[in-house]
């Protein structure tokens, strides 16, 4: 391979703390069940993930439940689950915990689960803070789907509204308060819903009985209630499914990426990327030239005037990453002032194949231009410490 560049590939090596991926099926779709005890489970009950687990594998849906959490609070009353050693039991989901929390984990729990749907239905807001709950799904629940979306824009929410419950442990002014709660959920889908990331409102309320559905001493739907949950879960999921292209390919960006990358049709330009698992965030440096040649008499004191460098950061899932295009300008060799003015001029689109090849689709504002550049590694030192980095995300 015959290549000019000329940089220090320690200097630029980086090597993150792993994070924790569970294993998930290639080409399903991966949903990640997301909210408090009514999607965990408690005193027995395991929840609507039961059975809309089974309503769709039995319709044929290639899916995989996924999230860092496969146990449910109480245990499990095996009596009313029978074929709960056939059921996928992961989710994201825990005991108490309010809408604020979720999105303050959001980026950590898609990065490490891959999601390709969310379903969230959360309530303990209600409990926590009252009436004040409304503000929370108007607040926070914006902030999680953001906080999902800056690691993976392409991800899919479905909003559980909750149903009816009247349980004065909680708040005496619950049945009061739900509808609001719920009009603030519809509210946020109104709002956040676009055509890459669909947002779209379940409605667990209407339809929903207190008397026959609840187990008013386990503050939870029982099995009748739990069945009609995942009824709507499911109806709902087979209109959104058929929009939602999973994920298809294996491999994770990681540390073992960290090099210099080129294009051989354009010897001596190329780019140096350092990867951080634990933000997460993938930094390039690309060197390049302008789109045209310089006269013949424009000179420069230092180096050639043709030359172009721009930095690009971004966050990344999966296989993929969506960076920010930097031009830094004004600056003066190895001097402090003036300080250089860096400003956002564009996009990059990341892809990794396996860990020997990628393509970056870019867009550059200022002058109008984008295309495609398949890229490979300048040396092939790092492959061997990508594959295994990419054997360990995979377990």
């Amino acid at each position: 391979m015959t290549c000019r560049f000329t940089f220090s590939f320690g200097a630029v090596l980086i090597l993150a703390g792993m994070l924790t991926v569970h294993t998930v099926v290639a080409d399903s779709i991966r949903i990640m069940p997301v909210g408090d005890s009514d999607t965990e489970g408690y005193g027995g009950f395991v929840s609507y993930r039961y059975d809309l687990w089974f309503m769709l594998r039995e319709a044929g849906y290639d899916v995989d439940f996924v999230g860092r959490n496969a146990l449910t609070g109480g245990g499990v009353d095996s009596d009313l689950y029978p074929r709960y050693d056939e059921f996928d039991p992961d989710h994201e989901s825990s005991y108490e915990r309010v809408i604020r929390e979720h999105a303050d984990v959001a980026a950590s729990m898609t990065q490490a689960n891959q999601p390709d749907v969310i379903l969230f239905l959360n309530s303990e807001d209600i409990c926590k803070f009252g009436a004040n709950a409304t503000a929370s799904a108007r607040f926070d629940l914006p902030r999680f789907i953001d906080n999902v979306r800056a690691v993976k824009p392409n991800v899919h929410f479905l909003l559980g509204q909750i149903y009816p419950y009247e349980i004065t442990l909680c708040d005496p002014n619950s049945l009061e308060i739900i509808p609001l709660f719920n009009q603030e959920i519809a509210n946020v889908a109104a709002n956040k819903n676009t055509a890459q990331s669909r947002v779209l409102v379940v409605d667990h309320y209407t339809g929903f009985d207190i008397d026959s559905m609840f187990a008013a001493t386990k503050f939870h739907a029982n099995r009748k209630g739990e069945m009609f949950i995942a009824k709507n879960w499911f109806d709902a999921l087979e209109d959104l499914l058929p929009l939602v292209e999973p994920s298809d390919s294996n491999f994770t960006i990681n540390a073992g990426l960290n090099d210099a990358w080129y294009d051989p049709a354009t010897n001596g330009q190329g780019f140096l990327l350092t990867v951080y698992e634990d933000i997460p965030l993938v930094f390039m440096a690309w060197f390049t030239f302008d789109t045209v040649r310089p006269s013949s008499n424009v000179t420069a004191q230092l180096g050639e005037p043709g030359h172009r460098w721009f930095t690009a950061q971004g966050p990344f899932a999966g296989n993929k990453a969506t960076l920010d295009l930097v031009v830094s300008e004004g600056g003066i060799f190895d001097s402090s002032a003036p300080l250089p003015e860096n400003r956002v001029d564009g996009t990059i689109e990341l892809e990794f194949e396996d860990c020997a090849s990628g393509t970056i689709n870019y867009e550059i504002e200022s002058v109008g231009r984008s295309g495609q550049i398949s890229i490979q590694r300048v040396a092939e030192d790092n492959i061997a410490l990508c594959e295994v980095l990419s054997e360990e995300d995979a377990q």
